[in-house]
């Protein structure tokens, strides 16, 4: 998400600067939970710009989970995967667990 001519982020979340991640968390969830069109409005139906603010909320809890270095042509990041793969033998081809016997 990009956040571009936006207010701080600490000012969107209700958070001092010096919040730890826990408490932006905390403070992300709280809002999410009364701005969310399926549980904030009990009785009633969501004001116009609900999904504004929503949106802009993403937007700061984005950019202060990733620590402010928010790179908006950073593109798709790449996480490197191995696994190992055992060469198949013979006695392999059906293998069993455990064995629990019920009384």
């Amino acid at each position: 998400m990009v956040m571009s001519d936006s207010p701080d982020p600490y000012d969107i979340l209700g958070v001092p600067h010096s919040a730890t991640q826990a408490q932006i968390s905390h403070a992300f969830r709280t809002k999410v939970r009364t701005l969310h069109p399926d549980t904030g409005y009990p009785g009633s139906s969501p004001p116009d710009d609900a999904a504004a603010r929503l949106r802009q909320l993403l937007c700061a809890y984005d950019a202060l989970r990733q620590g402010g270095h928010h790179d908006a042509g950073a593109g798709p990041v790449t996480i490197p995967v191995s696994h190992r793969r055992r060469p198949p033998s013979s006695q392999d081809y059906l293998r069993a667990g455990p064995v629990r016997r019920h009384r």
